[in-house]
């Protein structure tokens, strides 16, 4: 967008606000359903406010697919789909082998992105999108 200060600025006054009470168990955003209000929550709420542990819940998903809603180049549904990926990232690129326990190619860290490393899960469900957030841990695989 041209000029993001004037949008931006509710966020920021929402997240200074709510730093007494965080972090949250739960998120609902049911905003105002423009992608780009969708967009900045997530990445604004996701992170700072919701606890380990909790869940992040957009509704009303179905505006996605309308255009009046879409002010965005890419939709908060196309970005929860990526996130499937990101859901995935431990296992991108690598082998079954590096994961295995005490093979002499398995892994013993990983570097991952912030989502990577934190996302445990996502759920769609007719119009609503749920991400649950915990830390995860490093996969294991053995032979059988």
């Amino acid at each position: 967008m041209e000029n993001e200060a004037p949008y931006n600025e509710p966020y920021k006054i929402f997240a200074a606000g709510t730093k007494e009470f965080r972090p949250f168990g739960i998120i609902l955003d049911d905003g105002s359903h423009k992608t780009y209000h969708q967009l900045i929550s997530f990445t604004s709420l996701f992170r700072d406010a919701l606890k380990e542990g909790g869940c992040y819940m957009v509704e009303d998903m179905h505006t996605n697919y309308w255009t009046s809603h879409v002010d965005t180049p890419q939709s908060f549904m196309e970005f929860a789909k990526q996130m499937v990926d990101m859901l995935h990232e431990p296992y991108l690129g690598r082998k079954e082998i590096n994961f295995r326990h005490k093979h002499a190619e398995a892994i013993t860290e990983l570097a991952l992105s912030y989502l990577g490393a934190n996302l445990g899960g996502i759920a769609f469900y007719d119009s609503i999108i749920v991400f649950d957030k915990k830390t995860k841990h490093l996969p294991k695989s053995e032979q059988r």
